[in-house]
């Protein structure tokens, strides 16, 4: 199996761990400890097969890129992460996630950021089965910054709920969430933004967006945006947008000789390019652009 990621996956050199059901099966040398990820680049490849467990945790004052892949994950199971960035550690965390046996899935994922932490966060959830995904985030530390996109597709015709749940506990704190959803083959995608500012968390800044494109009659999405202000000194807004791909722009794209397949397809493209621009050219992108063809 570790030749066959290496092959699909793994650039020459990378430092990387492939972990079964959360715990490493094998990794790069020298090797890695997910719970103590210093500075650097690494690439973590789960197999899940049962309900799983996974502790990731960047260390005081580390300045490391993660880029996660759900390679395969079986019906039935159930995922919970737990991520922390202690104190000054200033993390790129790239993940996708998905369901491809069509049956069911569920992930939760918790993530603290501590004082004068960083995360950029970029997610990437397809869903071929159901799936419930459940993201609580909470800045827990003085001048704690999040930054985050996801894109969601939904082609499984069943119903996806999303939560996104931040919670600032600190003064200063920044948070930016951007997530954009995409539903076809009668699918619905429920999508619920919730952004509590705690009693004491002055000065902090937070703004949530939703974005949703529709490419069939009888899909639809539901964005539910919900702050909590329990403090008078901050900034907080939220918008969502959903709607269907407008048809000017597949009448100018098929005017110059595109099929109506190929113009949806490059406009959806358009629309998830916020977060693909910034997935380095390689075997990953590759990948998720096939997976993404797939989908849409």
């Amino acid at each position: 199996m570790e030749e066959q990621f290496k092959t699909k996956l793994l650039e020459e050199s990378e430092r990387y761990l492939i972990m079964r059901n959360g715990k490493t099966e094998t990794g790069s040398e020298p090797r890695i400890d997910p719970e103590a990820l210093g500075s650097g680049a690494v690439k973590i490849i789960h197999y899940i097969s049962a309900n799983t467990k996974i502790k990731l945790r960047a260390v005081v004052g580390a300045t490391v890129r993660i880029t996660e892949i759900f390679y395969e994950v079986g019906d039935n199971v159930k995922i919970e992460t737990d991520f922390e960035a202690e104190t000054g550690a200033c993390v790129s965390y790239f993940s996708f996630k998905n369901n491809q046996t069509g049956g069911n899935a569920g992930y939760v994922c918790e993530t603290r950021l501590g004082s004068n932490a960083s995360l950029t966060a970029r997610n990437l959830v397809i869903g071929q089965g159901q799936l419930n995904f459940s993201q609580n985030l909470f800045l827990q530390g003085k001048n704690a910054n999040l930054e985050m996109k996801s894109v969601i597709i939904n082609s499984s015709s069943q119903t996806h709920d999303y939560l996104f749940n931040i919670t600032h506990q600190a003064e200063q704190t920044v948070s930016r969430m951007t997530n954009f959803g995409i539903c076809n083959r009668l699918s619905k995608l429920n999508i619920a933004t919730d952004g509590i500012i705690q009693k004491g968390a002055k000065g902090t800044d937070l703004k949530q967006k939703n974005k949703g494109l529709i490419l069939d009659e009888k899909s639809s999405i539901a964005a539910s945006p919900w702050l909590e202000i329990n403090e008078h000194d901050c900034l907080a807004s939220h918008g969502a947008s959903i709607g269907a791909i407008d048809d000017d722009e597949l009448y100018y794209l098929m005017s110059r000789g595109l099929t109506r397949e190929q113009s949806e397809k490059l406009i959806v493209g358009g629309f998830m390019n916020p977060l693909l621009s910034e997935v380095p050219e390689g075997k990953v992108r590759q990948y998720l652009l096939e997976w993404i063809d797939a989908s849409i």
